[in-house]
């Protein structure tokens, strides 16, 4: 069996967790009105909606941001070998222009050419 990658691992515990059932449709009165004004009277208990059973509630998913993945960096390649031969071979051409140069001149003051 092949190993599981980092993205399955993290997933897999959130397959696993229970997910949370839509909330029932609740019919709600509508409000009254009246043309007539009410003093604020204290029943002695507060209307609120009931509490969410704990089971139903997802806790929130922290994110962490994603990293690139972290790759060894390559050893440097060492190009000393080609520059040497590079080197060498402009050397020649340097001789060689050098001498053709000379001789063009010698050829041009002797009357030959």
């Amino acid at each position: 069996m092949p190993s599981r990658s980092r993205t399955n691992r993290r997933q897999q515990p959130a397959r696993q967790r229970p997910r949370p059932r839509p909330a029932e449709d609740v019919a709600v009165a509508p409000a009254e009105t009246s043309d007539t004004t009410t003093p604020d009277v204290d029943l002695g208990f507060d209307i609120a909606p009931p509490p969410a059973p704990a089971a139903d509630v997802a806790a929130p998913v922290r994110r962490t941001p994603r990293r690139a993945p972290v790759r060894p960096v390559p050893e440097p390649i060492d190009y000393s070998g080609d520059y040497a031969v590079a080197r060498h071979d402009l050397r020649r051409i340097a001789i060689l222009s050098i001498l053709l140069f000379a001789a063009m001149i010698a050829l041009s003051f002797s009357g030959l050419i």
